[in-house]
């Protein structure tokens, strides 16, 4: 069950922003000046390859060229 309460997502907020600080070192200035929306949806984005694909848990990748025994 997902809790969209206002306490919720400051909280999720208030998260993102102690992870910047502390993993990429931001100052309070650059997250005062972050759009958050964009943010989170670049965070979100995930381009599918269609060189990879995962079947069974297991990630297999396209051969690109043909193997040296050939």
């Amino acid at each position: 069950m997902r809790d969209d309460s206002p306490q919720s997502l400051r909280n999720t907020l208030l998260s993102l922003k102690k992870i910047l600080v502390k993993k990429l070192e931001w100052s309070l200035y650059e997250i005062d000046e972050t759009d958050f929306c964009n943010l989170l949806a670049f965070i979100q984005f995930q381009k599918e390859d269609p060189n990879i694909r995962i079947i069974n848990g297991k990630e297999y990748k396209r051969a690109t060229k043909p193997p040296s025994w050939l």
